[in-house]
């Protein structure tokens, strides 16, 4: 026998809506008197994370070094042998640079006390004079005198974007003249009036005032005018090859056969028409003035703990070393990294007490070592890089070294040293990402040198400092893993070692590889 299935579903549903509480059919009834709405959408936003007011250094800091970039030296060093040969500023192709114009006065006097100090080394001396003032009118920042109102829209619409707001040229400017500290009647950052209230002792005194009484006192300005300039930059631009390249080319043009074998550059013949061999000429007259490379190893040491391999640095033996440095540095950047990934998941609250601690670490490390040739040589040898880098550049070099066409390098002379390397068998590392070592690191720590990081508590300057300088910390570490093949997130205890390390142990197999291939 089956089972009658009854069909009168509304009778059904009728009999058991009879036996609901009243409540509930009441509700059941508001219900199907309003349609189902459309979904409520639900969005997260990061935590709000509050301005401090060191973010206006770090846009200083940016700033400063995008003034010293190549680009401007070397529309800065073709104005100047522009003006010198008598070209017309009306054709448009070398306008006069207002920086030049600031520094005319300078410049006719360190020409004129260069002038004539080589046979034939006139282009030279006028090079080196002119690569003087050039960082006399870009490097030393008045910091009293600085003002965001001469920031291009580009420039500023680049800091809305570090900043994360939109701060007129105004509140800029404003908030700067607020950072600064006031010392014996001049401003100065924060960082330096907690060093001269160290030497309370000492009297404060201006570089034109010759009392021999107060020639122990501070010079007013190396406070009120700071140099924004970083040593890691040359050495960054000195493991690109940089300068092998130029002595390379210096050996061949004195008609020098360095080693033994067959000489790569044996058509480079620079005619004595052009400007390249009185460039030469003159670069390896004044080479007794040069820093040696033994000089310059002897100072990455002292203030980071970065050595260089070769010959001349084989019995370097350095008094002081900052070991400790490029192991807080890079635990910094892997700090950062943990913490970009905490602010981009808007579900927590990213912790930033790390990055604060980390960042002190390494500004008591960059503070020890600032001392002895701290400021000087840096400085020079800056200047004799961007020398070199020019030189480079010159169009008569590519007859001799030419370059791959569809290779875009950012910079005119990286063209010159990667078709060096190919010629001698370097490294097969770019230059490309020592440039960007050497750029993005020289920007961090400049902005945790000048930091008075020492005295701060507060994480919303380590989470804006993270923040504002993303862009360099992860193009320094993507650069550092292309050149040393070493990744300062998941590396291991060899992202705590120098790099001279790494690019040794490439350096030798590639030797090894060249010899096997020789069938040595």
């Amino acid at each position: 026998m089956t089972e009658q299935i009854p069909t009168d579903t509304g009778a059904a549903s009728a009999e058991a809506g009879a036996e609901l509480p009243p409540a509930v059919l009441a509700a059941t009834e508001q219900r199907l008197e309003h349609p189902i709405r459309e979904p409520v959408m639900v969005s997260l936003t990061p935590a709000n994370v509050p301005p401090t007011d060191d973010q206006v250094l770090w846009a200083v800091i940016h700033q400063a070094t995008e003034a010293l970039s190549y680009g401007n030296y070397e529309r800065f060093i073709e104005c100047v042998f522009a003006h010198r040969n008598g070209e017309s500023d009306e054709r448009g192709q070398h306008p006069i640079d207002p920086a030049l114009e600031d520094a005319k006065s300078e410049l006719d006097k360190l020409a004129h006390r260069r002038h004539g100090l080589f046979r034939g080394a006139d282009e030279y001396a006028l090079l080196k004079a002119a690569t003087e003032v050039f960082l006399m009118t870009s490097c030393g920042v008045k910091l009293e005198e600085w003002d965001f109102c001469r920031l291009s829209p580009a420039e500023l619409e680049e800091q809305h974007r570090r900043l994360g707001a939109h701060v007129g040229r105004h509140a800029l400017s404003d908030i700067w003249q607020r950072y600064l500290v006031r010392v014996n009647g001049e401003k100065t950052l924060p960082y330096l009036a907690l060093i001269s209230a160290k030497l309370g002792g000492a009297s404060l005194m201006h570089k034109a005032e010759p009392r021999a009484s107060e020639c122990y006192g501070i010079l007013m300005e190396k406070l009120s005018r700071p140099l924004f300039l970083e040593l890691i930059n040359c050495y960054f631009t000195e493991e690109s090859l940089l300068v092998q390249t130029f002595n390379a080319i210096a050996l061949r043009f004195q008609n020098k056969l360095p080693g033994d074998g067959r000489d790569p550059l044996a058509n480079l013949e620079i005619d004595p028409l052009r400007r390249l061999n009185s460039l030469l000429w003159g670069y390896i007259q004044d080479s007794p003035h040069h820093l040696s490379v033994a000089r310059r190893a002897g100072e990455y040491e002292h203030q980071y703990g970065l050595g260089l391999c070769g010959k001349a640095v084989r019995d370097l033996r350095p008094s002081d070393r900052r070991r400790r440095f490029i192991a807080c540095f890079h635990r910094l950047l892997e700090l950062c990294d943990a913490y970009y990934k905490q602010a981009d998941n808007t579900t927590i609250v990213a912790d930033a007490f790390p990055v604060l601690n980390a960042l002190k670490e390494v500004h008591l490390e960059l503070s020890a070592g600032a001392h002895n040739q701290f400021g000087d040589l840096p400085w020079t040898s800056r200047q004799e890089m961007l020398m070199r880098k020019w030189i480079l550049s010159r169009p008569q070099l590519r007859e001799f070294l030419p370059s791959r066409t569809m290779m875009a390098l950012p910079e005119p002379w990286m063209q010159r040293v990667e078709s060096m390397k190919a010629l001698q068998g370097w490294s097969r590392a770019n230059v490309t990402q020592f440039h960007d070592l050497a750029e993005c690191g020289e920007r961090l720590l400049l902005s945790i040198r000048f930091g008075a990081w020492s005295t701060t508590r507060e994480p919303a300057r380590a989470a804006n400092w993270a923040s504002y300088w993303r862009t360099e910390v992860k193009s320094y570490t993507h650069a550092y893993r292309a050149v040393t093949g070493v990744d300062l997130i998941t590396g291991g205890d060899q992202r705590f070692l120098p790099p001279t390390f790494q690019l040794n142990d490439a350096r030798e197999a590639r030797s090894r590889v060249a010899a096997m291939a020789r069938g040595e």
